[in-house]
């Protein structure tokens, strides 16, 4: 039991901050004092501290009443009777922390039978420092990690056993969730600049550095890439999102290994912040040359997104893979047992959800200027005509 309540324990890093040598630490759990110090000391409690444990001396007011003598400035804790009630009862200045409760978007994600991945959020969350919680944090951490596990889980359920691809720059966390919660598979970075100013060299690339029989993945595509590579070279290819409303680059027919999760028809219209959300630890494939046979060097521009701002937004990925052990079997377990309905529901409303986050676009200096710049490299490379073949 105690090993188990080692491992389970984590940090309120708020709370831990508060607390200094010499304070006392008073608990109504049954362990023993050593234990519960030990316990803390697992969360990464520091301070040199005293501990009082009872089985009830908090609610029953025995604490208190003993430390009436001796009253301390402060005592801070989270249950409303035991904690806060109580002690101010017998004038003991107290404070109520409320923190440890789930946000509105956790309940909804265990409200929708998946409270393993809520509780997940609310860990992670808490072992911040609130002065580290941004809105980006916020938005990778609440809307965008629970939106990369269901589409995991829906990818899992079209292409296990499959080769898959995860394309750069925009797939590069789902990547890295998938290998850890679902199956080993490949990220390659890949972009539309270079597909249509070298569709040759672009599908070398491609088969050259994918596995045999690969399934790319991609977050949206109009499709309109992949139709114009068909003249070079069959790919499998599925999107997130199909962009079937986007008509300036939509292509008059979908090539044959084309499928998609859901369309832009279907789910509403999808635009940057999904991107953001999904930013890459690198710039925008530029180039690829083709060096000799099945040797190829690629070139990377500029990122749209500070270094800083990619870091903060990669971070609640990174916890996530780490934290495997304790939360894998669990998440999984859940995902599985959501219906296609309603894992279509949480898919939608999650995206939905963070597409609604305008103001991520407007808050990164030069962002949407560098997308602009990118796009129109793209549209002048579209005049390159493929081949009769």
């Amino acid at each position: 039991e105690i090993e188990l309540e080692t491992e389970s324990v984590f940090p309120i890093q708020d709370n831990l901050d508060r607390v200094k040598d010499g304070d006392l630490m008073i608990s109504d759990m049954y362990l023993p004092g050593h234990v519960i110090l030990n316990l803390l000391r697992a969360a990464s409690l520091t301070r040199q501290v005293t501990i009082h444990q009872s089985n009830g001396d908090k609610r029953t007011g025995r604490i208190w009443d003993l430390l009436i003598a001796s009253k301390p400035t402060l005592h801070f804790g989270d249950n409303q009777e035991s904690d806060f009630r109580i002690p101010r009862s017998r004038g003991i200045n107290a404070e109520l922390y409320n923190g440890t409760g789930l946000t509105n978007i956790e309940n909804v994600l265990k409200g929708r039978g998946l409270e393993a991945l809520a509780l997940m959020l609310r860990e992670f969350r808490l072992r911040q420092r609130s002065g580290r919680w941004s809105s980006y944090f916020e938005l990778a951490l609440q809307l965008n990690l629970p939106f990369l596990y269901v589409v995991c889980e829906q990818v899992f359920r079209l292409l296990h056993g499959r080769n898959i691809v995860f394309l750069g720059r925009d797939c590069q966390l789902l990547q890295r969730l998938y290998t850890a919660y679902y199956e080993p598979c490949t990220y390659l970075p890949f972009s539309r600049l270079v597909a249509y100013a070298s569709p040759e060299d672009a599908c070398n690339y491609l088969k050259f550095m994918s596995p045999q029989e690969p399934v790319y993945v991609d977050i949206s595509s109009t499709g309109g890439t992949w139709s114009f590579l068909e003249s070079f070279g069959k790919h499998e290819m599925l999107a997130v999102v199909h962009g079937d409303t986007n008509q300036q680059t939509l292509p008059k027919s979908l090539p044959p290994g084309f499928s998609c999760l859901t369309k832009n028809s279907i789910c509403g219209e999808t635009n940057l912040v999904l991107e953001i959300a999904n930013c890459a630890d690198h710039g925008f494939l530029k180039s690829v040359k083709r060096l000799g046979e099945g040797v190829y060097a690629s070139e990377y521009g500029e990122s749209e997104i500070p270094a800083d701002l990619v870091q903060i937004l990669h971070e609640p990925v990174s916890a996530a893979t780490h934290f495997t052990k304790h939360y894998r079997s669990d998440i999984r377990v859940e995902l599985s047992a959501l219906s296609g309905g309603g894992m279509r529901e949480v898919f939608h409303s999650l995206m939905g959800a963070i597409c609604e986050q305008k103001w991520a676009m407007n808050q990164i200096p030069g962002f949407q200027e560098k997308e602009l710049k990118y796009y129109v490299e793209v549209m002048k490379s579209r005049t390159t005509k493929p081949p009769k073949i």
